[in-house]
């Protein structure tokens, strides 16, 4: 039994996207204006709907249409983000060192220790909050949940934690002592 009996032997997805590729494939190139990229979509459904044996949708030609078009829409995300990250490759030279001699490493350890510092200084919700989006990424929405709180109030919340750390950082840069009146209160 050859590959592609076998493949058309799982299912009516796998079925529909073997005999719509051309479809597809379509589909894909017009939102990716690629037709390379969009092989490699169709690809990638392919090995989805593989993945999914068993599951046979009412529709398998809508479904595999809706497949590859989300895929598609995802891969032209992912291609817009990386273009708008990337270095361009004739600069990669002139990009500097993360640290150029000892004197960066230790403004850049003095710097560490005033925005700790600084955190140290905000109210124990706030900081967990603070941390919890920005280091461990952890969305706000979530946050408000665990904290029994409103969005808003997180986002205010996070909002001044970050001001109260540049106001400390900046205070530190110009060396000036960050009195008491700049700390952070805890929101209700």
């Amino acid at each position: 039994m050859s590959n592609v009996s076998r493949a058309v032997d799982r299912g009516g997805l796998l079925n529909a996207l073997i005999c719509n590729r051309r479809r597809l494939v379509s589909i894909a190139a017009r939102i990716l204006a690629s037709e390379e990229l969009a092989e490699d979509v169709v690809q990638d459904a392919m090995l989805k709907a593989c993945d999914l044996a068993g599951t046979d949708p009412n529709c398998p030609v809508s479904f595999a249409c809706r497949m590859v078009r989300n895929l598609a829409i995802d891969r032209a995300r992912r291609r817009r983000w990386e273009l708008q990250h990337a270095l361009p490759s004739d600069g990669l030279d002139a990009v500097e060192a993360p640290i150029a001699d000892a004197q960066c490493a230790l403004e850049g350890c003095e710097a560490l220790r005033a925005v700790l510092a600084a955190l140290d200084e905000l109210p124990e919700r706030t900081r967990r909050v603070f941390m919890a989006h920005r280091l461990d990424g952890v969305p706000q929405k979530t946050l408000a949940a665990e904290s029994g709180v409103s969005p808003t109030l997180v986002n205010f919340m996070i909002r001044d934690a970050q001001r109260h750390c540049l106001a400390r950082l900046e205070a530190h840069e110009h060396g000036h002592a960050a009195g008491a009146t700049g700390q952070v209160r805890e929101a209700a």
